[in-house]
């Protein structure tokens, strides 16, 4: 009921319907970010993704084309020239003549101490003494007062006028700092709180003058991974990065598994990434939205297998927009099964994801699916093999055997509602 509100409410909507979330490569792992992008590498780096038939929907520009780099050029939002002497329009030309919309990131609440923002404005800072929790090293970070009319409009003008003259079609807004103690900070005694108010408040205004200058543009909502997920943010936004942490002991396949079981009790529309063309790893990040990680310049690049990931992912997309149930205990452990089912009931149709972890002696695991109809036959297609059969949703909901030989390994069953 809840995933229903929040689709129907609290998603921004297209033609009646929640939008769609996108496959979107960066060439981030291979340009320190973006610090070392530049027009050139950008542009070869999506037009190898086209030329491999790798159908990219976005591409992706992340932290570092501004001067500075990141992160010390937080606050400088101007495209630095030494990567773009010509801005980033020829990159955004570039991609969209290869059917690709633009993704450009900022962080515009957040500035270094010494950067554009701070020096010219810096009545418009919110500031702290010390090194508060999210301060980068060389000085406390500056805050953006979006509660100050003044900042407010020259950032909604600013950010507006590169979405225009940039080709931006997908404004990616990080935030990677906790601004609790620069509101407190900013406030009397009996007046803790109404900085907050005022910022957050300016902050939706922000959100909301940007879509409406802008038709059909779209906003990642970032904040250090699925931070800032609530009603109103997710009213405007998605969060295409649910999590930015890279370390592969935590972002590997099980996580992703842990995130996506989590996430999906309460915010349909995530995306994450996914480090590898594998099967293991790709079916562990799927999700509304997909951030690969690849490098296809590598001699050993399995075009194939990428390509059958990403057109399985987008035939599987519309489930994500569904109904969601946990089908085995929560669980970080890497010596057991965790699975789980997307079902559409509009639709008739759905699918269930199961994981054999990489230390889990059982073969076999009981699978109980949920929002079927009893009395209704469901033909499932065992989609890694074509077996097809056929069961009621009686007999789904008591349970069904299911087998996974290889640990790690992955089950992937669709299923559509039979005809009577």
């Amino acid at each position: 009921m809840l995933r229903r509100f929040i689709l129907l409410h609290h998603t921004p909507q297209k033609d009646g319907k929640p939008l769609t979330m996108p496959f979107a490569p960066s060439a981030s792992i291979l340009f320190d970010t973006a610090n070392e992008a530049t027009e050139q590498n950008q542009i070869a780096f999506a037009k190898r993704y086209h030329e491999l038939g790798l159908n990219a929907e976005y591409f992706w520009i992340d932290a570092g084309w501004f001067r500075g780099r990141w992160p010390n050029g937080v606050g400088d939002w101007f495209v630095r020239k030494d990567g773009f002497p010509n801005g980033l329009r020829p990159v955004s030309d570039a991609v969209k003549k290869m059917g690709m919309g633009f993704i450009v990131w900022f962080e515009p609440e957040r500035a270094n101490r010494g950067t554009w923002l701070d020096r010219e404005h810096p009545d418009w800072m919110l500031k702290v003494t010390g090194t508060p929790k999210g301060a980068r090293a060389g000085g406390p970070n500056r805050l953006l007062n979006l509660g100050n009319p003044e900042a407010l409009r020259w950032l909604t003008d600013h950010i507006s006028m590169m979405i225009e003259n940039e080709g931006i079609s997908l404004y990616r807004q990080d935030f990677n700092m906790d601004p609790l103690p620069y509101w407190r900070t900013a406030d009397e005694h009996d007046r803790q709180g109404i900085t907050e108010i005022r910022y957050i408040e300016g902050l939706y205004a922000f959100w909301d003058e940007l879509l409406a200058r802008h038709t059909g543009l779209l906003i990642d909502n970032c904040a250090s991974g699925g931070r800032r997920i609530d009603l109103e943010t997710i009213s405007r936004s998605f969060p295409l990065t649910r999590t930015d942490d890279w370390d592969q002991r935590y972002s590997n396949g099980p996580a992703r598994q842990c995130h996506t079981y989590g996430i999906n009790l309460y915010t349909p529309c995530s995306g994450t990434t996914t480090d590898e063309p594998t099967i293991y790893d790709f079916r562990s990040a799927l999700s509304a939205g997909i951030h690969p990680r690849w490098n296809p310049y590598t001699s050993d690049f399995p075009v194939e297998q990428a390509q059958g990931l990403i057109d399985e992912w987008k035939r599987l997309r519309p489930f994500f927009y569904g109904d969601f149930y946990p089908l085995t205990p929560y669980s970080i452990g890497d010596n057991v099964w965790i699975a789980y089912q997307f079902h559409r009931e509009d639709l008739g149709q759905g699918m269930f994801l199961a994981f054999r972890r990489p230390n889990s002696v059982d073969l076999t695991s009981c699978l109980k699916l949920r929002g079927l109809l009893s009395s209704s036959r469901y033909e499932l297609n065992f989609e890694d093999t074509g077996n097809k059969q056929t069961f009621t949703g009686e007999e789904l909901a008591t349970g069904i055997d299911v087998t996974i030989d290889q640990a790690p390994g992955s089950l992937l069953v669709t299923y559509r509602e039979y005809p009577s």
